[in-house]
């Protein structure tokens, strides 16, 4: 990446690449780079990218970096003087979330696309040895890991059709599978919220429903969605071999049922449901099957705003 394209690129929806550009700019930035670079400033609010901006700008400009500049922009609930020590806590631990596992992504994310070519050459037959199924492994976690950074970061609220939602994460996600995910809820239901979190949420529970479905050959999954007292709701159902355990620990990371997964899924639904201040459960349901649940309050704020908590 070149100096050029780094500075187009400071404005993707991407944080890892927004990072990769930023520090490509720490090296390469040159003064008329400077209003660029405040204006991405501004709008970045993910720690690590805007400390590597600030570097990047301090080049640019041949000053040092301000101190009082490394500290991200305080959230609206911050900034009114109304957050809680648990929430403040809770912001600051998101945030370490958040910053910490992109930035564990943005390092070993080529250092295993690399092992992976090296070993595809190496490894006689490659393709169906152990090893190959070992890096796709860690390759998922990796995945997951992003996910979790995410899902930890602070909600961007836009007006969504919840519908129109729905239906580009079935297409988009299942895309081989359209047919088996029944989705059900009127056409026309707007809510702000954050969609990327919404997606994560959703998009955790349908694998979950698929895979169960497929496993015990069972008929199709179901997405349905309503409002209720002054909240949305959000359910998956399918009719598969169900969650076999006390649900709530699922949502913890690392605790599956599933032999050869992380047990990241539902924690990466977890972190994402805290950022929207939503409430999820996991149910069995009879005679068999399982029953996911979000309900999301309604949050303050605006089409493209952060949200508060």
């Amino acid at each position: 990446m070149d100096r050029f394209e780094a500075l187009r690129v400071l404005s993707s929806g991407n944080t890892r690449e927004r990072l990769q550009a930023a520090r490509v700019l720490q090296a390469t930035a040159v003064a008329e780079d400077a209003g660029p670079l405040r204006s991405a400033l501004d709008r970045e609010t993910v720690a690590w990218t805007r400390r590597a901006i600030e570097a990047a700008l301090a080049k640019a400009t041949g000053q040092p970096r301000r101190g009082g500049e490394l500290r991200r922009r305080p959230r609206t609930a911050e900034r009114d003087g109304d957050v809680g020590r648990d929430e403040l806590m809770a912001q600051i631990r998101d945030e370490v979330v958040h910053e910490s596992s992109l930035t564990l992504v943005h390092i070993l994310d080529p250092i295993v696309g690399s092992l992976r070519v090296y070993a595809s050459t190496e490894v006689p037959g490659f393709d169906e040895s152990q090893t190959s199924r070992s890096l796709q492994r860690l390759v998922t976690v990796l995945q997951s890991i992003h996910r979790i950074g995410q899902a930890s970061a602070p909600p961007k609220l836009l007006e969504v059709n919840i519908a129109a939602l729905m239906r580009d994460l079935r297409d988009a996600e299942f895309a081989d599978e359209q047919e088996q995910i029944d989705l059900r809820g009127p056409d026309q239901l707007g809510w702000v919220t954050d969609p990327t979190m919404v997606s994560l949420i959703i998009g955790v529970a349908l694998r979950n429903a698929m895979e169960s479905r497929s496993q015990k050959g069972g008929r199709k999954v179901t997405c349905e969605w309503e409002v209720g007292q002054n909240e949305l709701v959000l359910r998956v159902s399918d009719d598969g071999r169900g969650p076999g355990q006390e649900s709530q620990v699922l949502f913890e990371p690392g605790v599956t049922t599933k032999s050869g997964h992380a047990g990241l899924g539902l924690a990466i639904a977890s972190q994402a449901a805290r950022s929207l201040r939503a409430s999820l459960a996991l149910r069995a349901r009879s005679p068999s099957g399982a029953l996911f649940e979000a309900r999301l309050p309604r949050l303050q704020g605006g089409p493209g705003a952060d949200s508060g908590g």
